[in-house]
């Protein structure tokens, strides 16, 4: 997320080159970091960061085990880089797996979470980190215009939010597993098993303007779908969406690909 929808805010306010990796689980590998830390050599930009996604989003909602994220947390600290963890979902990650959440942190210098993605928290997000990062984590904030006045009552409904986090979130993946199984059905469609709340789907065939008619199609029967490529779309479930939806959700779809052909 930090490199694909933050308009390259990266490179734009702090002068940060990123380099991406390619890795299919949604987390990199040992071998992989070490060979992606640049040379200490004046042509070549420094090695100072480095920034994990869990559970991941575009490759569909996958939980990135925390002895994973421990295990290269200490290999980059070793070779003095600094770990953040982009933890949107990251109370997702931990009902999958039925862990506590500080599992998945454990390693790492700074964490991000939302409160709005699934545990229906109207709006705001958790930044945690030492008391130097969250200080000038706060200074930066200023810097950029943010602040919010009077937010005790948000912080009231993060509360809430963060009072059973797992007993909101295990129904949202109980019915992305099912609204899974049932598009997983359709002729020319192609689900993966959901692991958490997000649920992509894959057009076997046909060509790349097919996806965005497929979600304009869906849309006409109310159901709400994102494009995110000529091939894929994205479906996510949450507090709003109840057994029914996700029935009428595949039928939708169903009568959806009858009328693409």
């Amino acid at each position: 997320h930090v490199y694909l929808y933050e308009q390259g805010g990266t490179a734009r306010l702090w002068g940060v080159q990123s380099h991406t990796l390619n890795c299919p689980d949604g987390c990199p590998t040992p071998q992989q970091v070490v060979a992606a830390i640049r040379p200490d050599d004046p042509h070549c930009p420094r090695t100072s960061l480095l920034c994990l996604e869990n559970t991941h989003n575009m490759r569909g909602g996958l939980v990135v085990d925390p002895a994973q994220t421990l295990a290269i947390s200490e290999l980059a600290r070793n070779r003095g880089l600094k770990i953040h963890l982009d933890g949107a979902r990251l109370f997702n990650a931990a009902t999958a797996l039925d862990r506590p959440v500080a599992d998945f942190t454990r390693g790492v210098d700074s964490v991000m979470i939302s409160l709005s993605k699934g545990l229906s928290c109207p709006v705001g997000s958790i930044y945690a980190g030492s008391q130097d990062l969250v200080d000038a984590a706060r200074r930066t904030r200023k810097l950029l215009g943010g602040g919010m006045r009077q937010a005790g009552i948000l912080a009231a409904c993060g509360l809430v939010a963060l009072s059973d986090p797992s007993a909101a979130l295990a129904p949202d993946h109980r019915r992305a597993r099912a609204l899974g199984a049932g598009l997983s059905e359709i002729p020319g469609l192609a689900v993966a098993e959901p692991q958490t709340n997000i649920v992509m789907v894959e057009l076997e065939s046909g060509p790349g303007e097919l996806v965005q008619a497929l979600v304009d199609a869906v849309a006409r029967h109310n159901v709400g779908a994102v494009s995110i490529s000529n091939q894929r779309l994205r479906l996510v479930t949450h507090a709003g969406i109840d057994d029914a939806a996700v029935d009428e959700t595949i039928g939708a779809f169903s009568t959806a690909m009858e009328e693409l052909g």
